[in-house]
């Protein structure tokens, strides 16, 4: 059916829309769905769009199923339940419809209405990427980036963020300038063709902060390690002159850009000396969590989570600007968005938290964000509580902040959880 919605929508487009949704037309029910969400002709109503949805998913509109499992997400009109919206999340996504793939595979990353599966939420992520939507490619990378039910791939990484942000969309680009360190890190124990697709991603994307100079720094990068290659490992063009007349990048680099991308190409070189003259990881002590029992990718998740809570991480106190007065206790990265553990000093030694997640990755095509925050309490075991219930599996996220005076105590709750799901099985293989 075509859409009769357009900028405003007028009394008569309403009233034609009503005739053919009570005649059985779904589609017309899922456009009066949309009407009454936005107020497009009438006056704004989650109950009326609620009821429109409800009759279009019953009727079997794709769309009208992925908005009504979005409503049963996030509680407009009816309690939040996250089993009903997983229900129609499939059954619009078992029609090919590419934004409720990604909406059902998000629930599977993030054990909502569904216990967390990886495998399942890759399979979704892939069916959504390839029936066009673009942010799927972007969830698809972090996966590859971080071994997230597959092995860590930085080439598939690459590759995939490249395509899914070409388009600049900017909660993409936001998650991908939040994950240039993990993959830059990951690019540096590569080879030839995972740094100059390194380089690529900067071109790509010039928004990015100091995009050229950073691209150009891989580029020197490669030109310093192509000597190790044998010749014709990665095909004639692999050579720094015709690389760089291949992608036509030595005019498109200004003067100034080249300079400090050099200054970056230097601080690269130096960190790699340090790393080859520093300790390797087996001279590391190791905590109790940290024995010869655990995984692959339990080992990489203690080693992050004391990377966080260690003497090297940043010690500056960030305040929240939301909130004066309150300071982040804990900043932990999630696919397309992040959780944040506040908290506020009061009297003594006593302080009050409060958990704020934000997600950027959309369920509805022009309402992409989600913003929850929990209840405030004045006790470190509720605050820990308050984390465990807005995200159950946050110790398995990305730690990129830790409060100096929290360290320790966060550590040792880390660590307990580690040796719990070692023992009795972790959220991610339990229903």
């Amino acid at each position: 059916m075509e859409k009769i919605l357009n900028a405003k929508t007028t009394k008569t487009g309403i009233k034609k829309l009503m005739t053919q949704a009570r005649a059985g037309d779904e589609g017309a029910a899922c456009r009066l769905g949309d009407a009454y969400r936005v107020g497009d002709g009438v006056d704004q109503s989650w109950e009326q769009a609620f009821h429109w949805y409800t009759l279009g998913a019953r009727a079997g509109d794709a769309e009208a199923q992925n908005n009504l499992g979005t409503l049963y997400l996030e509680g407009y009109y009816c309690q939040e339940d996250n089993v009903q919206a997983v229900y129609w999340y499939r059954k619009s996504a078992e029609q090919g419809a590419n934004v409720a793939q990604y909406n059902l595979a998000m629930r599977y990353i993030r054990g909502e209405g569904v216990p967390v599966d990886y495998a399942e939420a890759k399979h979704w992520l892939e069916m959504s990427a390839e029936s066009g939507y673009s942010r799927a490619n972007v969830d698809l990378a972090i996966m590859y980036l971080h071994g997230e039910g597959c092995t860590p791939d930085i080439k598939k990484s690459l590759s995939l963020f490249d395509k899914g942000t070409l388009d600049d969309d900017p909660d993409s680009l936001y998650v991908l300038a939040e994950k240039l360190p993990a993959l830059e890190q990951m690019a540096l124990n590569g080879d030839l063709d995972d740094w100059l697709a390194q380089a690529d991603l900067f071109y790509h994307h010039p928004t990015l902060p100091d995009a050229k100079p950073r691209g150009w720094a891989w580029m020197l990068w490669a030109d310093a390690r192509k000597s190790s290659l044998p010749r014709g490992s990665v095909g004639d063009a692999c050579w720094f002159i015709e690389v760089f007349t291949d992608r036509s990048m030595n005019a498109s680099t200004p003067s100034a850009d080249k300079e400090k991308g050099w200054e970056f190409f230097q601080a690269m070189m130096l960190e790699a000396d340090q790393r080859v003259a520093g300790k390797s990881a087996s001279d590391a002590p190791k905590s109790i969590a940290s024995s010869d029992t655990q995984s692959a990718d339990e080992q990489r998740l203690t080693a992050r989570w004391h990377e966080a809570c260690g003497p090297g991480a940043p010690v500056a106190h960030a305040i929240s600007k939301e909130s004066p007065g309150a300071e982040l206790i804990l900043n932990i990265g999630a696919e397309g968005g992040g959780i944040d553990l506040y908290g506020r000093r009061g009297d003594g030694d006593r302080w009050t938290f409060w958990c704020d997640l934000n997600d950027w990755t959309p369920t509805l095509e022009d309402e992409p964000a989600i913003h929850k925050v929990s209840e405030s309490v004045d006790s470190w075991d509720a605050a820990i509580a308050a984390l465990n219930k807005i995200c159950p599996h946050w110790i398995h996220l990305y730690p990129c902040f830790v409060h100096p005076q929290f360290r320790a105590p966060l550590l040792q709750v880390v660590e307990r959880r580690l040796i719990v799901d070692r023992l009795v099985g972790s959220p991610r293989e339990t229903e």
